[in-house]
């Protein structure tokens, strides 16, 4: 009898007939043998669940599960409710693991007393070119003061400018499956609130006691060429509007809930000012007249309500110019139009 513990990969899979058979086999291939493979067929109209239902019949470790089209999070979500494991994994249907990546993450895991475990990962261009991404905290090991001091901000902050790993996909890790049971921790749709896999993290880090790193990247995440969050329709571009306002919500709700505002407003704010400002410079590049940029303006304004209740001075890490530019674009926007070529900004 194997006495190792069951760990439960879930793969959430829409339309991966040219991937879904190359990432399986990488997770059977695994040096930690005692796994099961949960496969949840998204509403797949090419041959997903057929290549899915073949590895099944070759291997009596993966299941697949078939349901409506509903995003990726709820997939997830669908196969946390029928995982077995004492530990869940999340794997793309696109990307692949390497070989060891369980086996090391679990004996960190182990090593360390943790709830949870994270490596690096490696994203892969479809030019062949790789980029590693090691984990980029000083600690292999954090406890719970210093995870709200130092690592959860990261689930809701994702600026450019931060040095620090963003901890927004939950594919480069294992979790305590009690972790996620005692705190009734769930995924959401992203088609709600954008950003699902982060918010699951942004959870998961408000809960636990202890998490580790390992300083490898055993992760393979598959960058392809066209994506619609590099080049939104203007009706895309309305509905990232609207999740961005669920997904404020949620988080400084939760927030207040579990006591962790110091930690999570500042960051929370400034990333949701940095969207605001995003979406204002879209309608900016547009070059319209002034009435219509008005317009445009005050649709945005609207769609951002929690705008005006965020003090811009206490932004992190933005300089004194940036919050001025910021203040004007909130509060005297005739103003800003009227320096804003002067400002190159």
């Amino acid at each position: 009898m194997n006495k190792t513990p069951l760990i439960s990969v879930i793969v959430p899979a829409y339309n991966a007939e040219k991937t879904i058979e190359k990432c399986v086999n990488s997770i059977l291939k695994s040096t930690y043998k005692n796994i099961e493979v949960i496969v949840v067929n998204d509403g797949s109209t090419d041959r997903t669940e057929g290549i899915s239902k073949e590895l099944e019949d070759n291997d009596n470790r993966v299941k697949v599960y078939s349901k409506q089209n509903s995003g990726a999070g709820l997939s997830r979500e669908y196969g946390l409710n029928i995982a077995n494991g004492k530990y869940v994994a999340f794997v793309d249907a696109d990307d692949y693991i390497e070989e060891n990546m369980y086996q090391v993450l679990y004996e960190q895991l182990q090593r360390t007393k943790s709830d949870v475990c994270y490596c690096g990962y490696v994203k892969i261009y479809m030019d062949g070119k790789k980029e590693y991404d090691y984990p980029r905290y000083e600690e292999l090991v954090y406890e719970k003061k210093k995870i709200l001091k130092e690592i959860i901000h990261n689930t809701v902050y994702m600026s450019t400018s931060n040095d620090e790993q963003c901890m927004n996909s939950p594919v480069r890790a294992i979790y305590s499956m009690n972790i996620i049971k005692n705190n009734n921790i769930h995924f959401m749709s992203e088609r709600e609130v954008g950003a699902e896999d982060a918010i699951f993290n942004y959870q998961v880090l408000s809960n636990v006691e202890r998490i580790a790193f390992v300083n490898e990247c055993l992760y393979n995440y598959i960058i392809y060429d066209i994506s619609l969050s590099h080049n939104p329709s203007g009706e895309a571009t309305r509905m990232i509007d609207c999740t961005t306002q669920n997904w404020y919500k949620y988080i400084s709700e939760y927030a207040k809930e579990k006591g962790i505002e110091e930690y999570i407003m500042p960051y929370l704010n400034t990333e949701y000012v940095g969207r605001f400002r995003k979406r204002v410079g879209v309608i900016k590049d547009k070059k319209l007249s002034k009435t219509k940029f008005i317009n445009e303006y005050k649709l945005v304004k609207k769609e951002f309500e929690y705008i005006p209740k965020i003090n811009v001075w206490k932004l992190v890490d933005k300089t004194f110019r940036y919050k001025f530019v910021i203040y004007l674009m909130i509060n005297h926007i005739k103003v800003y139009m009227l320096i804003k070529n002067k400002l190159h900004w």
